[in-house]
């Protein structure tokens, strides 16, 4: 079973003037985003005209079928070449009206058919975002076809959705004058309210998605105006009509997911347009509220059967919640801590850094910004965690056991020095004893994957780290990487550019993060169990617990999804695992196992006195491999440890079959042990003792893949597979024979 969120109470029906209603349960998984997506693409698909185009309400229908189009291929389904995206871009080749808004939507899709490949199109892109910037008045305003009155009280609205294909047009390098975003600016600072929003024209009653997509033209202009007035550290001060503009939304945002809406407004377009703002600037809370997780639950929780939304058009309403819902396919570049200190000297770094190694990846990526006074199942989404600065960071007690919390979930810290920041790098220095006492802060050696791993760096810049033995907990750099981000150097100083995306390689084992809003770590519940048993973990000095988290997740999907009570207690002396109730033992660790002959003996009581004994090296490390082997061996003979295939009766225990196993990436390719990890058989030995299965031996990894965090390096089984194992193993261990 895949993880699922917290289940969110949603007390109305989330749509264009809909009354509340009673509150609706609405679990948000993995599973529940992906049937909502799959069913709103086929009612897109189905309401398509024969001549390619969608329907809407109103004259021109070119805006939603553009907006259509962006949202299928955003969502990743059709491919841009599929006929239904093929037809739709031709009918808008021939079917063009001129009101801004239009020509903002379609560069939305000729944007999207290039990023997906359809390279055709570039050109009607290259027309239309020019069209748009020469009808940009002085005043600023988008000069539309006509320009009657209706228009004008439109002004907002036709310039937002300019803005919006302009900086759709930019993100895929066409080239737009300084000049114009000089002149949005000073239109959307004029437009302003009072109360720090914006509505359809000038004067008119704040909204939410007017005001989201005023706020994103403004970000959208100090980004491509003054990238370069934050050399210096210290200089990003709050712009004024930003921050009024961001408090109107964080206040207002209870009225959006409450149903409160009015007049024009309805629940998928105001999150189009959040989504949009977020994305632009990683800011992805409102009020501290995750906006994805609520703006996901509410969708779901008033999506028809049919697939659509409710709204004035049905497709455009489904379009936009199709393209917020879709925003959980973009993975996650990494976090950007916000603390209290100078986090934020280079407010664009991560953005640009983002924006220029999706296309390396081939991937769209997105990124974001989490708060450190924030719950770590906040920052989850992400698997790298960035801290920069140019003074040492202060955080209280609670900050760094949060810290500590995220990396031992599985996150890894990525801490860079911005300026001549002596007094970060110290700081650091400072913070990660703190954090990791058992693990110190070392140089890494030219010949480290992170120089290699995508990009050969020759060993520069010089990078430090922090590891568990089994992966990197913290990576630091003394050098400014994030003021190349900020100034878009990738051509001078791509070394920095590529530092980053050997970093964010290394981390996620070549693959891409985890999607967002579907975190790996489970909510505790509770539950009647139906079995308990107690797991002990074996103190040693061959690193004997470098995931301490580890068990924890697994006694929290035991419980959850079997109603097993696993009680994990330790590390605990091999001579004390008999007053520990214990039924069954995990002897781990990464170096190599050196025990006393006291310790020995008590594991061979421990054994003989009913227990089972696990003995496994996490991250398939072969120095504790090769030593646990020996020490097996030696206490049970040489013949004892027997191969165990998948007519073993631990894998046909009724209802918890195991058809097959899978191994990691690292194991795959790397094959250390002469071993071949394409096979679908698990490798695992056990010792029988008095016709019991008694003792378990990997060489593999099942420990850090309860993480359920690619891991670069590690040589074991995949999270579902070593997960699978390991719940056998301890039903076995409490004699049970079947499912609980």
């Amino acid at each position: 079973m895949g993880p699922t969120l917290p289940t969110i109470c949603l007390t109305a029906l989330l749509g264009m003037g809909c009354a509340a209603r009673a509150p609706a349960r609405i679990e948000l998984s993995e599973k529940a985003v992906a049937g909502a997506i799959r069913k709103a693409q086929q009612y897109l698909l189905s309401k398509q005209g024969q001549d390619g185009s969608w329907a809407a309400r109103g004259k021109h229908l070119d805006a939603a079928t553009a907006l259509t189009v962006h949202a299928l291929l955003t969502s990743g389904h059709p491919r841009c070449d599929a006929p239904p995206i093929e037809k739709a871009l031709r009918w808008l080749q021939g079917n063009q009206t001129g009101p801004a808004y239009c020509r903002g939507l379609r560069c939305l899709a000729w944007s999207s058919a290039t990023w997906s490949g359809n390279f055709r199109h570039r050109a009607d892109l290259n027309k239309d975002v020019r069209q748009l910037i020469r009808s940009t008045g002085a005043d600023g305003r988008a000069r539309t076809a006509g320009d009657d009155a209706g228009d004008r009280r439109n002004a907002n609205f036709h310039a937002a959705w300019r803005e919006r294909g302009v900086l759709a047009a930019s993100e895929m390098n066409c080239e737009v004058p300084r000049r114009f975003w000089a002149t949005v600016l000073k239109y959307w600072v004029k437009a302003q309210n009072a109360d720090g929003g914006w509505g359809y024209g000038a004067g008119g009653p704040s909204n939410v998605p007017m005001t989201a997509a005023g706020l994103c033209a403004i970000e959208a202009a100090r980004r491509e105006l003054l990238g370069d007035a934050f050399v210096k550290v210290g200089q990003n001060r709050p712009y004024p009509s930003a921050v009024r503009a961001r408090s109107w939304l964080d206040k207002h945002s209870a009225d959006l997911f409450a149903g409160r809406l009015r007049g024009r407004e309805d629940l998928p377009g105001c999150l189009f347009h959040l989504q949009k703002l977020a994305a632009l600037t990683g800011r992805w809370h409102l009020a501290g509220k995750d906006l994805y997780r609520l703006g996901a639950a509410a969708l779901l929780a008033s999506q028809r059967t049919n697939g659509s939304w409710p709204g004035a058009s049905p497709v455009v309403s489904t379009a936009c919640a199709l393209s917020f819902l879709s925003q959980r396919l973009q993975p996650i570049l990494m976090s950007h801590l916000r603390y209290d200190g100078d986090w934020s000297n280079r407010p664009h770094a991560v953005g640009n850094l983002a924006r220029w190694m999706g296309p390396q990846l081939c991937a769209r990526l997105d990124w974001q910004v989490d708060d450190v006074r924030a719950s770590v199942g906040e920052w989850s989404d992400a698997r790298i965690l960035l801290i920069t600065g140019s003074t040492a960071p202060k955080l209280t007690a609670g900050d760094i056991d949060r810290l500590r919390r995220f990396v031992l979930r599985g996150g890894t810290i990525f801490s860079c020095t911005e300026g001549r920041g002596e007094g970060f790098g110290q700081g650091i220095r400072r913070l990660y004893p703190r954090l990791f006492p058992q693990y110190e802060l070392a140089a890494c050696n030219p010949t480290h994957k992170l120089y290699s791993i995508f990009f050969r760096q020759g060993g520069l810049p010089r990078l430090y780290e922090v590891s568990n033995g089994v992966r990197p907990l913290a990576i630091h750099c003394d050098e400014d990487l994030p003021l190349a981000w900020q100034l878009r150097l990738s051509l001078t100083r791509e070394t920095l550019f590529r530092t980053a995306a050997n970093v964010a390689k290394y981390v996620t084992e070549k693959s891409f993060p985890h999607p967002r809003a579907i975190p790996p770590w489970p909510d505790e519940a509770p539950f009647r169990p139906k079995l308990r048993v107690t797991l002990a973990r074996v103190e040693h000095s061959a690193n004997c617990d470098p995931e301490p988290l580890a068990y924890e997740r697994f006694r929290r999907l035991m419980g959850r999804d079997f109603q097993v009570e696993v009680r994990v207690v330790g590390p605990v002396p091999a001579g004390k695992l008999l007053g520990s109730g214990a039924k069954i033992a995990v002897l781990s660790g990464t170096g190599e196992l050196k025990l006393s002959a006291a310790e020995e003996d008590a594991l061979k009581r421990f054994v003989a006195g009913g227990g089972t004994l696990l003995v496994e090296a996490v991250g398939g490390r072969a120095k504790f491999a090769d030593s646990a082997g020996q020490l097996l061996r030696r206490l049970y003979g040489h013949d004892a440890l027997q191969r165990m295939l998948l007519t073993h009766p631990l894998y046909r225990m009724r209802g918890l079959e195991i058809a097959d196993v899978r191994y990691t990436l690292s194991a795959r390719v790397f094959e250390p042990s002469g071993r071949s990890y394409r096979t679908k058989d698990p490798y695992l030995a056990g010792i029988t003792v008095r016709g019991r299965l008694a003792v378990v031996f990997s060489r593999e990894d099942l420990t850090a893949a309860l993480l359920a965090r690619p891991i670069y390096g590690c040589i074991g089984y995949r999270p579902k597979s070593a997960f699978a194992i390991l719940r056998n193993l301890v039903l076995h261990a409490a004699g049970a024979k079947k499912k609980p």
